[in-house]
């Protein structure tokens, strides 16, 4: 069983962070919210860190590529592993 709900949860998601992005850029620049544009270009990045399929996903709804302007060291090939906490038990004194 899969965890997607339309069969391509991906590329839908991806389609409306391509028009938020776009959105953004055509806000003027000081109502612009720039660190959520952002945000969305790392989402968009980790789910297609290629940019090859981004042209057909922007085709379909119209709308150009957007440029990606991170720092390169942001412009991720895959995602971000999850971060996982160990606990250590500390050991019990000598005294």
């Amino acid at each position: 069983m899969s965890d997607e709900i339309t069969g391509r949860d991906h590329y839908i998601l991806a389609q409306a962070l391509i028009l938020g992005i776009n959105a953004i850029d055509g806000t003027p620049i000081e109502r612009r919210q720039s660190s959520n544009r952002d945000d969305m270009m790392r989402l968009l990045l980790a789910m297609y860190p290629g940019q090859a399929d981004w042209q057909i996903i922007a085709n379909g709804v119209g709308v150009d590529v957007p440029a990606v302007d991170l720092p390169e060291d942001e412009q991720m090939r895959e995602a971000k592993p999850k971060l996982r906490l160990v606990w250590e038990r500390p050991e019990p004194s000598s005294e």
